[in-house]
This record gives C-alpha cells, structure tokens and sequence, in this order.
C-alpha cells in the first residue's frame, strides 16, 4: 500500500505497508527554505535533539531507553534539495508482532520520538552551552573531514562555483563561519521558528498500518502551525549563462575533474520530459554500461572513475572523474564527446537496453527495503511527483531513442572544474 495525503496545510502523512517488513520507520521531515544563516542554526539544533531530552537528560540514558527497546535506532540527518534544507528525525523499531513479551514497542518509541522533537533539554528557554557547543565542535570537524575527502571537497567547490550567488550554492551545513556564530541563546528561537514553519512530511513503514500511533505527533505539529506555516515557493531549474572554468591546486596526487552540463533555455517541463532525461543520463555515464564508464574509463583508460549524476532538483548534469594530472584535457575533451555522440544519435539500442536493464532491477529493489522506501517518497514529495516504483520503471522502459537524442539536446556544458596537484615536471 502506498498513500500520502495532506493532514493540513504545511503538514503531510505518507504510509507505506508491505507485510514482509519486521521494523517500522517512522521519519519527521521538516523542510523549509534554505539559507547561510538559519541552515547553521538548524544543523546545529538537529544534533542537540539528537543527543537529549527532557525525559532523558543524558545520551546515556536515551541510550539506555533504546537497548531497551530491542535496539532501536534514533537517527537525524540534514539534507539538502535544490533551495530547500530537511532536518530529518527517526526512529526503527522492531513491530510489536516480534515482540517476545508482546512488548508495546511502537509506542514506546513514538513516544521517544515526541520526547526529543517536542519536549527538549531547555533552560530558562534555552539550549545548555554546553550541549550547543559539543555538536557545533562535532559538526565542524564533519564539515572539515569533507575537505580530506578530495573527490567530496571538489564536487562541493563545483556546486559553489557553478552557482556563485545564487541559493544553490549553499551548502547543507551552511559554513565554517556560520556554525562558528552559533549561540545558545539564539538556538532555541530557531528551534520554535522550525516547528513553526517548517513543511513536514511524517512517513510510517512497517508491516501493518498504525496511524493511531502518530496521533500525539500529528496535534503537536498542528498546534505549532496555527497561522505560522509559510509554503515555499520552488526554485527553478538552473538555466545556462556563462561558461564558467576554474582550476585550484592543492595537495594531491590524482587530479579530479567536474563538468557541468545545465539547460540552455527555460521551458516546462513535465513528468515525460524528466523521465527521458533520467535515462538519457544513464545512457550517458550513469551506469556500469554508460558511454562514460565503457568508452572514458576502459577503452580509453583516461580515468580512474568516471559518472554522471542527474540532480533534478537543480536540472543539472554533473560528470564526476578522478584522472591523472597529465590527463585532465583528453579526459574532459573525451566526456563532452561521448555526450554530442548521443545529442546525435550515435549509440545502439543495446545501450540504451542495458541502462533499462541496470535501472529496472534498481528500482524493483526499493520498496523491498525499509530505509530506501523513505528516500524515495521523500524526494516524491520534494519533486511533487508520485509514481510508484513499477510505475517509473514502466514509464523509463517507454523511453526511446529519439526521446533521449531530444533529452541531451536540452543541455550544454556549463562548468570544467579542476582540483589537482603541482604536475611534476
């Protein structure tokens, strides 16, 4: 069973039932617009609820309170969509049906879960500086490990240059600096502004269907809502203007490369349109199969990785490759060629049978998993399109030839990022 249905305005319940499944996952999306300063405040907040509440003032004693719930799991997470940041909370927990002692298990995480979101560890109205200032050192050194990872740090420097001056250059996280700024006595008016406007999305995935159980979550939210939720207006495609190139050294022996290829002109695009682009970049470099990985990186032996990735909430194309120094050019010469062979027509309908191949077995996988089930109807909700798994692998096999030849034409390169070492001489 797949539903969604709107609760009330600003606040959404998607259910997903498959009897197969022994944990339920209940998620609390909370999404709003994305900025420099309210995203650091956010990813800071997320952790402190993560870490403590009212009920259960020590991570030892959450922790404590979960073993005892056969291991449950308490999670947050911060993402990022287009203009849009989701501070995401959840908790798994075995069904009660497995219970040994027929254990009221689900509730008892429900009620975990309200604990941290709706009844934190506050003093005189605010966050300890303690508690603040431990997650805010924890989420700096995350932000500073993603610089060590090079093949992560040049995909970010991509992104920031691409879209220099404009939201989407923004990161999840914000910045070092912004984090940094963070204060205790301003957390806790983010954290009322949060459940105030916040779009949420309450998922439920489990074995049996138990809307009773969120019934609490649901009036608090609503009653946080009065008058205060403010809908967000989605950010349009990202649209080309200027062919931007940027070169940075820095200590490391292998050289990565990022190309862009963005859309040329504003048009409407419907939910076709999304689904040839989709398989037109598997065709290209999304899969095992793609041009990119057989031509690029085995016959022309130019990198060490190469793929594309389809981002449709900014309607970009990013090539990733990680190449030698001396290999930059030919590599990058070497993508944008395999992508004009498709602008025009020059691949097989093997090809593009063994990406429908590759992406079909992906896609009847997801409802099969309970964490994949979430990713996949919260990007539903975010793109505001709803198709069950067999219903996009319907749609993607439809694609054809000439769909995808029309798909590539929509785009051109946008971006040549290069992030290397001192090339030895």
């Amino acid at each position: 069973m797949f539903k969604i249905k709107k609760l009330e305005k600003g606040l959404n319940y998607y259910c997903h039932v498959n009897e197969k499944f022994k944990f339920n996952i209940i998620t609390l999306n909370l999404i709003v617009e994305l900025n420099e300063k309210n995203a650091a405040q956010n990813a800071v907040l997320a952790s402190v609820l993560r870490q403590s509440s009212n009920k259960y003032k020590t991570n030892r004693e959450l922790g404590n309170k979960l073993r005892s719930l056969y291991g449950a799991d308490f999670f947050c997470d911060v993402k990022k969509a287009g203009n849009r940041q989701i501070i995401v909370f959840g908790i798994e927990v075995l069904d009660d049906d497995f219970a040994l002692e027929k254990e009221e298990l689900l509730k008892e995480a429900v009620n975990l879960l309200f604990e941290a979101i709706f009844n934190p560890k506050i003093e005189d109205e605010k966050f300890t500086k303690e508690a603040v200032e431990i997650e805010k050192k924890d989420l700096i050194e995350v932000v500073k490990s993603a610089y060590s990872d090079k093949r992560q740090h040049a995909f970010k420097q991509a992104i920031k240059t691409l879209f220099e001056g404009d939201v989407f250059a923004i990161d999840k996280f914000s910045s070092l600096k912004r984090l940094e700024e963070v204060e205790e006595k301003w957390l806790y008016k983010s954290y009322i502004k949060l459940l105030k406007e916040a779009e949420v999305l309450i998922s439920f995935v489990g074995p049996k269907e138990r809307f009773i159980c969120l019934e609490e979550i649901f009036k608090a939210f609503s009653n946080f809502k009065k008058g205060d939720f403010r809908e967000i207006e989605k950010k349009e495609h990202f649209i080309f203007k200027n062919f931007k190139e940027k070169q940075e050294i820095d200590n490391l022996t292998q050289a990565k490369l990022v190309v862009a290829l963005s859309k040329k002109e504003k048009e409407k695009i419907n939910i076709d349109d999304e689904i040839a682009i989709e398989m037109m970049n598997y065709v290209f470099g999304g899969t095992a199969t793609s041009l990119l990985f057989t031509n690029v990186r085995e016959k022309e032996s130019l990198c060490y990785f190469c793929r594309s990735i389809y981002n449709e909430y900014y309607g970009v194309i990013f090539v990733e490759s990680g190449v030698e120094i001396k290999n930059v050019e030919k590599a990058y010469n070497s993508i944008l060629a395999e992508f004009e062979k498709i602008k025009r027509g020059e691949f097989t309908e093997e090809d593009i049978n063994k990406a429908k191949s590759t992406v079909d077995g992906a896609y009847r996988f997801i409802f099969d998993n309970e964490d994949k089930v979430h990713t996949y109807i919260l990007s539903c909700f975010l793109t505001d399109v709803y198709l069950l798994p067999e219903e996009k692998i319907k749609k993607l096999q439809n694609v054809t030839k000439s769909d995808i030849i029309k798909a590539a034409n929509k785009f051109t390169v946008s971006l040549k990022y290069v992030l290397k070492g001192v090339e030895n001489k």
